[in-house]
């Protein structure tokens, strides 16, 4: 089983943070350029919505469906993998504020790897790959919301 641990201040108000994430558009726009994605059905954030797209992993289409639980407006949601190349794979998203202005986002995961040779390959590349998809988004959260506030 592994876990990663993020967190990072935006200069921006909890609902604010709340929106940009739960939108539609948050996964394309917080995926790294590199990963080419083909989204098949996203569902506007609620309990039991499904985001359903196939990231590129170099020549690799890698498929994925995740399910959105524990969804509480302006304060986080939880995806968890329904498919895909781990072998349980749950993503906390939380928002603290921190003050009228700012607010405290903190991602945790924890996943445990897939056993299928070719999964645990990905798994282990993207898994990896953790702290610089974090950082990317991290700095696309804050430019895209602070420029808003100037």
């Amino acid at each position: 089983m592994g876990e990663f641990r993020h967190t990072f201040k935006v200069n921006a108000g909890i609902s604010e943070v709340a929106a940009f994430h739960g939108s539609t558009q948050a996964l394309k726009k917080l995926s790294l350029p590199l990963i080419g994605l083909q989204f098949h059905h996203l569902e506007p954030l609620a309990e039991n919505s499904i985001s359903d797209f196939t990231m590129r992993i170099g020549p690799f289409p890698v498929r994925w469906v995740a399910r959105h639980e524990e969804v509480t407006p302006d304060r986080g949601f939880v995806d968890v993998q329904e498919s895909g190349p781990f072998q349980i794979w749950r993503h906390r998203h939380s928002f603290v504020p921190l003050d009228e202005s700012h607010t405290l986002v903190i991602d945790e995961i924890m996943y445990v790897y897939s056993r299928a040779p070719l999964w645990y390959f990905f798994g282990h590349f993207m898994a990896w790959n953790l702290p610089l998809t974090f950082a990317y988004r991290s700095w696309v959260t804050r430019k895209s919301l602070e420029k808003k506030r100037k």
